[in-house]
């Protein structure tokens, strides 16, 4: 069925049944829209909530206040102007969907000449449908609350007394909520729902990795434009390795819930790189807010903050170290003593600086990828092969704690564990029988070598990449055999 509703579109539609849940990207919201708008508790409207519209008077607070008593989830875009409504449960063979020109207001009501499409098509409902997700996961959308209408009501002025526009304001933080998110890989194919948004996010997000998490009983209140900081974690499991290493952040573009189907899945849009941290760092970040640190859930609005400020920082680190070492004090090439440059993974957001970096593609792996390259001799290699530091002589565990910035095996252990990003590891000093240091043993899970004194930190780091491959060859093994 496709039904062109023209003239009196708001009208027209009384008659209209509409199957929940219903979702509305309406631009402009007027007083009128509690009446004209058929939604109710858990529907959604995303609108133009602007300081430029409520400065304009096109977007009334008093009608939001009544939608958000009534429970209506509320999202504000800057400069939409779509007027989309979709209504029914993806999956469930009930669907509607309007595209149309008139906002939710007394003018498109009863003065001006409006138009409409009203179709039934399934198809048609679920491109809306990613529509609205991605317009509800934009970087400046903002989720309403009570105080975001409070704020909207002083800066409201009715038509009547028109203001000079106004910029629209930038979202606040807090309403980007940022969620610890475990995950585990899981095997099972996708759905084709899943399948589809993620088609449909890749191709409009062509420098952004788009991935599918399955979420948790747990989590089954992200929403989009919610972020995630997700850790890796085995299978039964309870929760990530302290020293497990975050991906970069990702947003939330899409929900997936099928009907029928217990799974959900959130499809993020993130960086290729970018700053993380571990597990236990983030913890410790929020128990010195004095905060109560789950698993898995999201973070509060203050602890939210300090763990956003502190990646800013580490990414802001992590830049300026790089550049004064490859820019302002360039590192020459083993070989030929041409500048080395960084190698670069995954897709960047623009052209890289060619003095710095050469792109290294996005596959990663299997084993340890160069991380320097000379672009004049084509040699490659790792920091640890070729910066003194590394291969230096190690005489003594003092001399192993100078290297590691450490002062006792914990912290040794703790440098180790920022260096490699895996678990369990473990470090441990041999003496002979004359209570003499004779070597240091490397432990990764149950797993260790000894390393006779004297070695050299490029054979210290090498042992340990090697039990790395032996302890993930392990994994895969016994995620196969089970």
């Amino acid at each position: 069925m496709i039904e062109l509703v023209s003239e009196k579109v708001w009208e027209s539609l009384r008659t209209v049944t509409w199957p929940g849940p219903v979702r509305a990207a309406i631009a402009y919201v007027g007083r009128e829209a509690p009446e004209l708008l058929p939604l109710g508790a858990g529907d959604t409207l995303v609108f133009d909530g602007s300081d430029e519209s409520l400065a304009g008077g096109t977007t009334n607070p008093a009608a939001l206040q009544v939608l958000f008593d009534r429970g209506v989830v509320l999202v504000s875009v800057a400069r939409l102007h779509a007027k989309v409504i979709v209504a029914g449960a993806d999956g469930s063979g009930e669907r509607k969907t309007l595209v149309g020109s008139a906002n939710a207001s007394e003018r498109s009501r009863t003065s001006l000449r409006e138009a409409a499409l009203l179709t039934d098509d399934v198809e048609v409902a679920a491109r809306a449908d990613l529509q609205i997700d991605e317009w509800s996961g934009d970087p400046e959308a903002e989720w309403v609350d009570q105080e975001w209408i409070e704020r909207a009501t002083t800066i409201y002025r009715p038509r009547s007394v028109p203001l000079p526009p106004r910029r629209a304001g930038l979202p606040r933080e807090s309403h980007r909520r940022l969620w610890i998110a475990p995950w585990t890989p899981d095997d099972s194919p996708a759905s084709p729902a899943e399948e589809a948004a993620i088609e449909h996010f890749a191709s409009r997000f062509t420098d952004l990795s788009v991935e599918s998490y399955r979420l948790s009983e747990g989590d089954i209140f992200v929403r989009p434009g919610d972020e995630l900081l997700l850790f890796a974690v085995k299978d039964g499991q309870g929760e990530p390795h302290g020293n497990r290493r975050s991906w970069p952040v990702s947003r939330v573009v899409r929900v997936v819930n099928e009907v029928g189907d217990p799974t959900h899945a959130a499809i993020c849009v993130g960086p290729f790189e970018g700053p993380s941290m571990t597990y236990s760092e983030v913890r410790r970040l929020v128990h010195a807010e004095g905060e109560e640190f789950h698993a898995s859930g999201p973070l509060t609005t203050r602890a939210a903050a300090t763990v956003r400020r502190a990646l800013a920082e580490t990414e802001g680190r992590a830049a300026e170290v790089e550049v004064d070492a490859l820019r302002e004090r360039p590192i020459g090439c083993p070989r030929c003593e041409t500048r080395l440059r960084v190698v670069l993974r995954g897709l960047p957001a623009g052209p890289p600086d060619p003095d710095v970096y050469v792109l290294g593609g996005c596959v990663i792996g299997p084993g340890p990828m160069p991380t320097h390259v000379c672009p004049a001799c084509g040699w490659e290699g790792r920091r640890r092969d070729w910066d003194p530091e590394q291969v230096r002589q190690v005489e003594s565990l003092d001399d192993l704690f100078a290297v590691l910035g450490a002062t006792d095996l914990a912290s040794a252990t703790d440098a180790i564990v920022d260096e490699l990003d895996h678990d369990p590891v473990g470090l441990d000093l041999h003496k002979d029988a004359d209570g003499n240091e004779m070597g240091v043993e490397a432990i990764l899970g149950t797993t260790g070598v000894l390393l006779e004194l004297p070695f050299s930190m490029v054979e210290f780091w090498d042992t340990w990449d090697g039990l790395r491959d032996a302890w993930q060859l392990q994994e895969d093994d016994e995620v196969e055999e089970a």
